[in-house]
């Protein structure tokens, strides 16, 4: 869908820092390539599980990003907000956005362990890491 590339690369455009962060098997070097990769699977998601919701995040009518959920396992899959709106005030309703789509219930999300970014904001925003037995990936609860 058109809606969700659009999301992507709204997320990571200008952001030339994200390939020390994203999936350490992404081979590509372009926001396209990585816009693609990434659309490809949540759609391999939407295909294969139920109950799966993709949020664009906007600020005054544009997009700034997007998250992407699956309900029951609760579970945050991928998310990304534009570098130029990553400020406390803004990420923090970020969360606050996903935790009411969650009904106030727990999740989990499972992040790239050097997606360190991600990780410390999402720790900043009161998930725990917990043990996962994988050395490249990181499991977080809320």
């Amino acid at each position: 869908m058109r809606e969700i590339r659009e999301a992507i690369r709204a997320a990571f455009d200008g952001d030339d820092e994200i390939f020390k962060y994203c999936d350490p098997n992404f081979k590509g070097n372009t926001i396209e390539g990585l816009v693609a990769n990434i659309e490809d699977k949540i759609n391999d998601f939407i295909d294969n599980c139920t109950n799966t919701s993709f949020v664009r995040l906007l600020d005054e009518g544009k997009v700034i990003g997007y998250f992407f959920i699956i309900k029951k396992p609760n579970m945050l899959i991928s998310m990304g907000v534009n570098k130029r709106y990553r400020y406390d005030y803004v990420l923090k309703n970020v969360f606050n956005y996903i935790v009411e789509v969650f009904e106030k219930d727990s999740f989990e999300s499972l992040m790239w362990k050097r997606n360190t970014r991600a990780i410390n904001w999402l720790k900043k925003c009161g998930m725990k890491e917990c043990e996962f037995n994988n050395k490249e990936v990181c499991k977080l609860k809320f």
